[in-house]
């Protein structure tokens, strides 16, 4: 039911960056506003192109709409690449919007290093 799906989030992460490699955690609920947990499943997911990770919290269909687009220009390979990407997205949708807010962590190392 698309109402009751509207009503689903997700609720915390955590990361810590090191100068080699990101740690990123995950708390795995996902919840309604009274805070009901109605599931648990991976909220973190990795490239198969770059070395990155992405995750959030906020609508789960808008968390996860973000993180697969990400995912999929993670396959330009590079963390870099992939951040320049979606900045340029983001930019295009300004004006556009989301149809809700959420908070996304791309966690990566820069090809810089």
């Amino acid at each position: 039911d698309k109402s009751q799906h509207e009503d689903r989030r997700m609720s915390a992460f955590y990361a810590v960056a090191f100068t080699d490699h990101v740690e990123v955690i995950a708390d795995g609920a996902v919840y309604t506003d009274d805070g009901t947990v109605v599931d648990i499943r991976a909220k973190l997911w990795a490239s198969e192109y770059a070395p990155l990770a992405v995750t959030g919290r906020g609508n789960t269909a808008v968390v996860e709409g973000f993180a697969t687009v990400i995912r999929m220009f993670s396959a330009c390979g590079t963390f870099d690449g992939t951040v320049a990407a979606v900045s340029n997205m983001l930019d295009a949708r300004q004006s556009i919007g989301v149809p809700e807010h959420c908070e996304i962590v791309i966690a990566g190392v820069s090809d810089l290093f």
